[in-house]
């Protein structure tokens, strides 16, 4: 493709002469786009060798387009350059790659105008959970907390200005839906993704048990969440029919006995979700080892279960969920 359809002619030039004065290797440039569309100004980000150059992550994501030479001249990306394409794009930046003379490129990911968000009411909301307000009115012997409010302003405003809010509170706030409230109005609102991050699985279970099935009713808005756990929590079905084929040979008391191990083998001809949490007992590590789903051993698409796998089960769940 003809990069003068995505380059102003200038910039084409300097980055030629760019490339050229650092012996043909490889570079990365960040790069803005004007109003006719094209790179109007491009900075220089990193230089590399002939194979690779290091990516400078949070600084390529504030221009609108990364430029990437190859010396060899083929514009088709690595998997590399991919996987940083895919990061970038996530972000909005788009990802060019050209060739030496910068006359040919192959615009990988395009770039991504932000969208405009719908902030949300601060006012509205503080008052929804004030004394007088609609939760006060639904939940009887409801306290309205002043540290709660307070706090609960702070996350309104990092979500509506994209800032950085930290805050420290003692237990009784109710600091759960100081961000919780905000948190899913945001993700569900703006199609963002909003990830809540705990210490304890206890607070893990209690959000997704009590708090957010009862802010969703509070709020009456259908946000959708999901709980994340590693893969390691899954069952591999490959590998647990090899295992039921084995018979669990010299598993039985590894299991902890001919009924946990009975009951482990119903279990995973049974269950839909796969999820280790669904057993009425706790497997031993040396047990589930043998039928836990690993990143090492899966087979990805060439497995006969890939249809039917937990894990990607799991992870569908997780890209449809506003809250995670």
């Amino acid at each position: 493709m003809d990069a003068l359809e995505y380059l102003n002619p200038a910039v084409a030039a300097q980055l030629a002469a760019e490339i050229a004065s650092y012996r043909g290797q490889e570079i990365f440039f960040g790069g803005n786009l004007g109003d006719s569309g094209l790179v109007e100004e491009v900075e220089l980000l990193a230089r590399g060798n002939p194979r690779m150059v290091p990516v400078l992550f949070e600084r390529a994501t504030s221009f609108d387009v990364v430029l990437h030479n190859h010396p060899s001249s083929v514009l088709e990306p690595s998997d590399a350059d991919l996987e940083i394409a895919a990061s970038l794009g996530n972000h909005g930046t788009g990802f060019y790659i050209v060739d030496n003379a910068a006359n040919e490129i192959n615009v990988v990911v395009p770039h991504r105008e932000a969208e405009e968000v719908e902030p949300l009411d601060e006012d509205a909301l503080v008052h929804l959970f004030g004394p007088e307000g609609e939760v006060a009115a639904k939940l009887p012997g409801y306290e309205s907390r002043p540290s709660q409010l307070s706090m609960l302003r702070g996350v309104i405003r990092a979500f509506n200005r994209g800032e950085i809010y930290l805050c420290e509170a003692p237990t009784g706030t109710g600091k759960s839906l100081g961000y919780l409230v905000p948190a899913a109005l945001w993700a569900h609102r703006n199609k963002e993704k909003v990830i809540v991050s705990t210490h304890t699985i206890a607070l893990q279970e209690q959000l997704i048990t009590r708090d957010l099935p009862r802010l969703r009713e509070l709020l009456g808005v259908d946000f959708s969440f999901a709980l994340v756990k590693g893969r390691n929590n899954y069952l591999c079905r490959r590998k647990f029919g090899e295992f039921e084929n084995d018979g669990g040979f010299f598993a039985e008391e590894e299991a902890g006995g001919e009924d946990q191990l009975a009951m482990l083998l119903e279990w995973g001809k049974t269950t839909e979700s796969g999820d280790r949490a669904e057993l009425p007992f706790v497997p031993s590590p040396f047990l589930w080892d043998r039928l836990a789903s690993e990143s090492d051993t899966c087979q990805q698409s060439r497995c006969t279960h890939a249809d039917r796998c937990h894990v990607q089960k799991a992870r569908r769940r997780n890209f449809a969920a506003d809250l995670l």
